[in-house]
């Protein structure tokens, strides 16, 4: 009876966030800012996911915590108010000292960044249609993020250089089972500027050029000092 009541609260508490949420991304230039320990459940959410209107952003400044939390059959999805817009909403943006912890989550037309965090946790996020990088981790340092399933996918063909990782000036960082799928052929996946990384497993989905050159998947800035490790696996294509 106790578990069953502890369950209720935290249901409960979670249909309290998104409404809260839903309430403060609607709005153009709705910006949502996490204050305490937030979690949400996609059992929660409208059954079109949670819509964000334009220039809206969810914030996790410092000494807050944002959790996010899916299923493999409903994702915990966030998406633009107009269905063909890119951009249209800032995406979530953990700033220093803040916390998250995604699991299960799609972001459509919007980014993740993750700026000097407390701690970060992605396991299983998607994020498309962005005509922009995907997933931007700045001042990471180690042992403070854990990133296993990061997919991108962008269905512009206009912009071909976009990536699906930029990460810049952190340490340590290991990112775990990586996709891109991008038609304009972007040929740097994963961007690093002062950076020290491992990547395991990495792959380029449904592009037909298959290549094992590393320099047309990792990109450097000049005259970088960055270092990169891949394990476990060659550079593959997925078609």
């Amino acid at each position: 009876a106790a578990a069953a009541a502890a369950a209720a609260a935290q249901t409960s508490e979670s249909e309290k966030a998104v409404r809260a949420a839903r309430s403060a991304l609607g709005k153009t230039n709705g910006q949502h800012t996490i204050s305490g320990n937030v979690t949400m459940n996609s059992e929660d959410l409208p059954r079109s996911g949670l819509y964000c209107a334009r220039n809206s952003a969810i914030v996790v400044p410092s000494g807050a915590s944002l959790t996010l939390v899916g299923s493999r059959s409903k994702p915990f999805l966030m998406r633009s108010t107009r269905a063909s817009g890119r951009t249209l909403w800032n995406g979530i943006q953990v700033q220093e000292g803040g916390s998250v912890n995604l699991t299960n989550v799609e972001l459509q037309n919007a980014s993740v960044t993750v700026t000097n965090p407390n701690s970060a946790t992605l396991k299983n996020v998607f994020v498309s249609d962005t005509s922009d990088v995907a997933f931007q981790f700045t001042n990471c340092g180690s042992g403070r993020v854990s990133a296993n399933g990061l997919f991108s996918y962008e269905t512009s063909t206009a912009r071909p250089d976009l990536g699906c990782i930029a990460v810049t000036n952190s340490r340590d960082l290991h990112l775990s089972n990586v996709f891109c799928l991008n038609p304009g052929r972007s040929k740097v996946l994963v961007g690093i500027n002062n950076s020290d990384i491992t990547v395991r497993r990495i792959a380029q989905v449904g592009i037909a050029e298959a290549t094992t050159d590393w320099s047309n998947v990792f990109g450097f800035g000049a005259n970088d000092t960055s270092t990169l490790i891949v394990a476990q696996n060659d550079v593959n294509t997925l078609s």
